[in-house]
């Protein structure tokens, strides 16, 4: 049991220190959480605009097809009802 405690005690520590190594290196090297926060935040929203103007293009292309489709048909239709007529 004592074992199980000094390898809790040893990732505690660990832990620890792992935190303060990353807090003296931010410190140092002038970067804040904020920033990365930031950073990240706009880098998501750059994401997202830029799958939202994919979209959109597509959506776009997607009814020119079927407006392009639905025309066709139109005309099929009219040229077969005026075949009909005629007979």
């Amino acid at each position: 049991m004592s074992k199980i405690l000094k390898i809790i005690t040893a990732l505690i520590l660990l832990s620890l220190l792992a935190f303060v190594i990353r807090t003296v290196y931010f410190k140092v090297y002038g970067i804040s959480v904020d920033e990365i926060v930031n950073n990240a935040v706009n880098q998501a929203e750059q994401v997202v605009e830029d799958a939202l103007k994919k979209a959109d293009r597509a959506v776009e292309k997607s009814l020119k097809q079927t407006e392009s489709a639905a025309d066709k048909t139109i005309q099929q239709v009219e040229k077969d009802i005026k075949e009909q007529l005629n007979k």
